[in-house]
């Protein structure tokens, strides 16, 4: 499997640190080879301390689980983030500090033909489908999002509100998708710190234009002029012919 990546991750002016982290497990030039590519964004929530603790442990946790155990991509992206979840939670009950502290994880697990994907929370999966139309892949955890996707008017209610996330509780529940993917389709991994800056245009327009640590830098950049308040994440991974 052929494919080029970039990323690109940066402190918003809300912040005293950058509670985003961003995973890569992917094959390097020092030669190091991996048979699933595996991909992580998480946000630490912002209203609490140690979002920066809860983003970097999911991150880290999740990835050495994959490391670690063979099993489907699914079951490992699945069984990683609840082991990042039972990690989080321990650290949360060993420092008062940290009890509140939370995240959000979007994960991908690259196979030839399908794109395996987990999330909970509302850090997000983009596919642009042969370099044409680009689609959200996942669905956001939030108040907000549930209540329209039921056909409810949400109000003033804001996006921040979040509905499931690592941290939240003892038992979580992290959706998977399962999408068909094949070269020419490009992956954008991305927190809510960037997608609620730019259009979904906007970001395929980039993405299309730039390679992709060029086009990371560039929507990063964008969000930037406009303010950036929060943290802003981004992974892209176009699959070559």
């Amino acid at each position: 499997m052929n494919f080029d990546f970039g990323y690109k991750s940066v402190q918003g002016k809300r912040h005293d640190v950058n509670q985003d982290t961003i995973g890569v497990m992917a094959d390097t030039d020092e030669g190091t080879q991996y048979e699933v590519p595996v991909f992580v964004v998480a946000d630490g929530l912002g209203g609490y301390a140690g979002g920066e603790v809860a983003s970097d442990i999911a991150v880290n946790k999740l990835v050495d689980y994959v490391k670690q155990h063979q099993q489907s991509p699914a079951g490992q992206l699945v069984d990683g983030i609840r082991d990042a979840n039972r990690s989080v939670r321990s650290n949360q009950q060993a420092e008062a500090r940290l009890n509140k502290m939370q995240t959000t994880v979007v994960a991908a697990a690259l196979t030839p033909q399908v794109l395996y994907v987990a999330n909970i929370g509302d850090s997000r999966a983009y596919l642009i489908r042969d370099h044409d139309t680009i689609e959200q892949i996942t669905d956001d955890h939030s108040l907000k999002a549930e209540l329209e996707r039921r056909g409810v008017q949400a109000g003033r209610l804001t996006r921040s509100q979040i509905t499931r996330a690592i941290g939240y509780d003892d038992e979580i529940e992290i959706d998977v998708f399962e999408p068909a993917w094949q070269p020419g389709d490009t992956l954008i991994l991305c927190s809510d710190g960037l997608w609620s800056e730019v259009t979904e245009s906007q970001i395929r327009e980039t993405v299309l234009s730039q390679p992709p640590g060029a086009a990371a830098e560039s929507l990063v950049e964008s969000v930037k002029r406009r303010g950036a308040p929060d943290d802003i994440s981004i992974i892209i991974v176009k699959y070559k012919a």
